[in-house]
């Protein structure tokens, strides 16, 4: 009996004493009041921390944002200046356009004439085909200034010559032989079927070419179309001329003769003309003439359109 008692006893005090170790490793108030003192000062200096990084990120944004402001002044005034800069170029090309055509306004495109005539040759056949065209004697003299075939490369087919380009000294003899051609229809010469074209700016052609899709419809509509200078496409319809110089006015123009929109491929842009190959000239159905400052330039046999 006493051996239980004295077991059951030490059970207890180990028990306790167990109890009491455990309790002496609990916090007390001050240890919690020590605890929470030390978190709020690790708190406070990690939000003092993040709050001088927001600050720090702040100015950053504030002077990325100034920045960016400035640069789209610029940019705006980059673009102003640009659009400027575009309008007068174009102006120029125009100018510069007009221009070249003015000093080929005395020249004769002669196509159909065969390779086989030597250079040495060329200016003695013009002679003859022009004064067949005029309907005077074969040998009469006229001011040709110089004569040249189209520096393109020489067609593998014989029945595509390349074409000759003649300088008419004096303009009014030059249109008397565009006239008379234009008035003759198909013109024979030497077994050779010989037709004659206005020549013109390498830019004028590229213009003349992209508008080929407005063309066709104009045709369509059975709308009679003269070609200005500078470069414009003119259309009297209804006692109004209709005017299209540039792709910018083609809305307005189209819904004027209530033709369809079309998109440009590409509208040529280039400021300096070049020369043409030839490559450029194509057949097309005949136009009315065309009025240009300083005479009228009419388009004799195939036209270019």
């Amino acid at each position: 009996m006493y051996p239980q008692r004295i077991s059951l006893h030490m059970e207890v005090l180990a028990d306790i004493r167990a109890l009491r170790a455990h309790i002496r490793t609990i916090p007390t108030r001050e240890d919690m009041e020590s605890y929470v003192s030390r978190l709020g000062q690790s708190y406070r200096s990690e939000m003092s921390t993040l709050k001088d990084e927001v600050h720090h990120i702040e100015g950053r944004v504030l002077t990325v944002e100034t920045s960016q402001l400035a640069v789209e002044e610029r940019l705006a005034a980059h673009s102003a200046h640009l659009a400027s800069q575009s309008s007068q170029l174009q102006t120029l090309s125009d100018h510069l356009d007009d221009l070249e055509n003015h000093g080929r306004r005395n020249n004769i495109r002669v196509r159909g004439l065969p390779e086989s005539i030597e250079p040495s040759a060329i200016h003695s056949s013009l002679q003859g085909l022009f004064n067949l065209v005029l309907g005077v004697p074969a040998d009469t003299p006229l001011e040709l200034d110089h004569e040249h075939r189209s520096l393109g490369p020489k067609s593998p087919d014989p029945n595509r010559p390349r074409d000759i380009i003649c300088r008419v000294h004096r303009y009014q003899l030059k249109e008397s032989i565009m006239n008379c051609a234009r008035e003759q229809g198909e013109i024979r010469f030497r077994g050779s079927s010989v037709q004659f074209l206005p020549d013109l700016s390498r830019l004028t052609l590229l213009k003349r070419k992209a508008l080929h899709p407005l063309l066709d419809s104009l045709r369509r509509k059975s709308l009679q179309y003269s070609w200005g200078f500078p470069f414009r496409l003119q259309v009297r319809h209804n006692g109004r001329l209709h005017v299209l110089r540039h792709p910018g006015n083609l809305p307005t123009f189209a819904d004027d003769l209530s033709l369809p929109l079309f998109d440009f491929l590409e509208w040529p842009t280039e400021v300096l003309g070049g020369h043409s190959d030839g490559s450029l000239w194509a057949p097309g159905p005949p136009s009315v003439e065309t009025h240009h400052p300083l005479g009228v330039l009419r388009p004799a046999g195939l036209i270019v359109t």
